[in-house]
């Protein structure tokens, strides 16, 4: 919306309140009554920053309504408020809107995506025959990892899928380390899981999920590299 019209409220030389209504494309300025200046001054004021939110909610691709925003922000500001007196904390209350406004807008309004995979595997270090004629897998002793992680607004359930399709197929596509089990097959040392999700900020509710390996339930310890390969490894 182009504002054509602004209107102020200023004080005389004594202390009296008015109001000055101001013609944008000309610059004229008419005396109107403060109360009138003050109110449309409240509501373009108003306006404006609902339209500052609805284009960033509309940017943001999260399919969030101003209503929706409204909602969470009331919501957040009482936890928020809450939090802090439990902390023992005291703000300003400009920085408490601050807080608020930017924690509904980002993380509690609308629908986002989110994905996440953590692998663990070993490779082959040497391959030979023995003299019985057995074929010998040499384990690397050095693990490689691969883990990473991204969250946007939106419906990107199916773009965060290829991605983590292509990250698992690049992990079971190398000379990974195998073990022979009792009936001929071949057991992969890897570990780990992917997770990709869509879900609703506000509620946390899940929308959509899709996994691989051990999925979501699947924490990447890096402090140890003792994991077990369950049975879903066991047919790569």
């Amino acid at each position: 919306m182009v504002q054509r019209i602004k209107y102020e409220v200023r004080t005389d030389k004594i202390g009296r309140k008015y109001g000055i209504k101001i013609i944008l494309a000309t610059g004229r300025q008419i005396r109107v009554p403060w109360k009138i200046a003050y109110k449309r001054k409240t509501a373009n004021d108003s306006r404006r920053k609902r339209e500052v939110i609805v284009k960033k909610l509309k940017d943001s691709g999260s399919g969030a309504t101003y209503a929706d925003y409204l909602k969470s922000l009331k919501i957040v500001e009482k936890e928020t408020r809450k939090r802090y007196k439990k902390q023992g904390k005291t703000v300003s209350e400009s920085r408490m809107r601050r807080t608020v406004k930017k924690i509904a807008l980002e993380h509690r309004t609308g629908i986002a995506s989110r994905y996440r995979y953590a692998w663990i595997y070993w490779l082959i270090a040497d391959s030979y025959t023995d003299e019985n004629g057995m074929q010998v897998v040499v384990k690397d002793q050095s693990p490689v990892f691969e883990a990473g992680s991204l969250k946007m607004d939106g419906d990107e359930m199916e773009g965060f899928k290829e991605v983590c399709d292509d990250v698992y197929q690049d992990v079971i596509s190398q000379e990974i380390y195998y073990e022979i089990d009792d009936f001929g097959n071949k057991k992969y040392d890897v570990d780990g899981g992917a997770c990709v999700m869509l879900y609703n900020k506000a509620s946390r509710e899940t929308i959509e999920k899709y996994e691989l390996g051990k999925g979501c339930g699947y924490s990447l310890d890096l402090k140890s590299t003792n994991t077990e390969s369950d049975d879903f490894y066991n047919s790569i």
